[in-house]
């Protein structure tokens, strides 16, 4: 994984998701179960992120690369590229958190979905936050596509490549689904 846990925070924060060794009880299970899910999902979808932003060959060649003992540094750049270590941001982080709220807006049990029920506080419609999450991710997209274009990654796969993942960024994410 490139990303992990720490870069879910400020309009991205995903509570429970902070280890504490003091906490126990219910909380140290609310963290269990919210680290386990977000690293599952972390590992489903920063892939297909990585797949629909650089076509399939790219992102296993990519992927590979970083897993060599010393990678290759075009593999490190397209890595920097793609994250923010000093703030802790990433166009990943918030493709991963747009499915994770998706799927926290409820629950499986063995009757079928049901919705959450509020213990302390009040539900509120979170359609304006995940708008404002996939204007982020656009903006995130469509920079790293400006400086990727003007790099020499072309001369190691060939003109092609990136073209259609373009393709699928513009249709994918340019439809107000909310409308708002």
């Amino acid at each position: 994984m490139i990303i992990d846990a720490s870069y879910f925070h400020g309009e991205i924060v995903i509570p429970f998701l902070k280890s504490s060794a003091t906490v126990t009880g219910v909380d140290a299970i609310l963290q269990s179960v919210t680290n386990q899910s977000i690293n599952d999902f972390i590992c489903q979808y920063e892939s297909r992120f990585l797949k629909k932003l650089l076509g399939q060959e790219l992102r296993d060649a990519f992927l590979a690369g970083l897993e060599d003992e010393i990678p290759n540094e075009i593999w490190i750049r397209l890595k920097n590229l793609l994250l923010d270590t000093k703030c802790k941001t990433s166009p990943i982080a918030y493709y991963v958190y747009y499915f994770f709220k998706c799927n926290e807006s409820t629950i499986t049990t063995g009757l079928g979905e049901v919705m959450p029920t509020q213990s302390e506080g009040t539900g509120v419609d979170a359609s304006r936050k995940m708008v404002n999450t996939c204007r982020k991710l656009r903006e995130s997209v469509n920079e790293f596509y400006r400086v990727f274009d003007a790099t020499n990654y072309i001369l190691y796969y060939g003109n092609g490549i990136g073209k259609k993942s373009k393709l699928w960024w513009n249709k994918e994410f340019n439809i107000n689904i909310w409308n708002v």
